[in-house]
């Protein structure tokens, strides 16, 4: 269920804007830049873990005293107030009011994790390269067949069981 709240205009048409309260999982944080507008700031990804369907969200501006301080590490689940992103159409890209966060969970690696990154769709490069126009996924997650860097398994990952 998505909460809603309003909040005073701050856009020049002066229409109320609608926040919606979303859960996410933080997994990937950008280097900082130094915008005109916003200073020193970054851009973070995760997954949506409330709704049906877990997806792909980005987060910006995010300020980067706020994620580099360690308050706030990869793999924390968070939940937070949202607007969508006036200025970026892409599907994923929100803006986060970050004094709503609030700190739910710490998702250690291992299986808890692998779950929730196997219920997202998964692409090849070529897939997300492919695709065309504004509601096109920018944002995926790869998997590789075999990684160039680790060599090819020669032998069996267990050992066989002994004949008796």
């Amino acid at each position: 269920m998505v909460k809603a709240t309003t909040r005073r205009p701050t856009n020049r048409t002066m229409s109320p804007m609608v926040a919606e309260r979303a859960t996410v999982l933080i997994t990937v944080k950008a280097s900082p830049e130094i915008g005109r507008t916003h200073g020193e700031t970054l851009c973070v990804a995760g997954i949506r873990l409330d709704g049906d369907d877990y997806r792909w969200i980005r987060l910006f501006p995010v300020q980067w005293q706020w994620f580099w301080q360690g308050e706030h590490p990869k793999y924390q689940v968070i939940e937070l107030e949202i607007d969508k992103h006036d200025k970026d159409q892409r599907p994923e890209s929100y803006r986060p009011r970050l004094d709503t966060t609030t700190v739910l969970d710490q998702l250690p690696a291992g299986k808890r994790r692998a779950e929730v990154l196997n219920r997202l769709p998964q692409y090849t490069m070529c897939d997300l390269v492919a695709a065309k126009g504004w509601s096109r996924p920018s944002l995926g997650l790869v998997v590789p067949a075999r990684s160039p860097a680790s060599p090819a398994r020669t032998t069996p990952a267990t050992p066989p069981t002994p004949r008796r």
